[in-house]
């Protein structure tokens, strides 16, 4: 990824809570690898059942995160904001996502590289630890 392209992503990651402990040269190296994903409007980033292969940093738009009512109505779980992370879990676990995600206006999510987009994840230090709302026990 071009560095002006990248600039967007790495920003996004810096702004992310759940990489406050990730030091700047391996957030640079993720920006630097990181796939651009644009979604028009209701385009879907993907859907329930999917098997994960990637997970997704919200830079710009909002993405709507549903699921199929008892009524086989679409019912809107959250809303995901810019510096969002979605589908971490799912992606280092290789399970199939539990919701569908698509846009609520323009967005540009990033994701990781292609190859194997999750070994990267499960290897680095920073990424291998309890997820960043889990009690760390003392």
């Amino acid at each position: 990824m071009a560095a002006s392209s990248r600039k967007p992503v790495l920003k996004t990651l810096k702004a992310c809570k759940c990489f406050e402990r990730v030091s700047p040269v391996l957030l640079e190296k993720r920006a630097a690898v990181a796939s651009p994903v644009e979604l028009q409007e209701d385009g879907v980033l993907f859907e329930d059942g999917q098997v994960a292969d990637a997970a997704y940093v919200v830079c710009s738009g909002w993405l709507m995160i549903e699921t199929i009512d008892g009524e086989g109505r679409a019912a809107l779980l959250d809303l995901a904001a810019p510096g969002a992370l979605l589908s971490f879990v799912a992606a280092i676990a290789d399970q199939p996502h539990a919701a569908t995600v698509r846009a609520a206006t323009p967005v540009a999510p990033s994701r990781p590289p292609a190859q194997n987009p999750t070994r990267a994840y499960r290897s680095d230090p920073p990424f291998t630890g309890a997820p960043p709302h889990a009690a760390h026990p003392r």
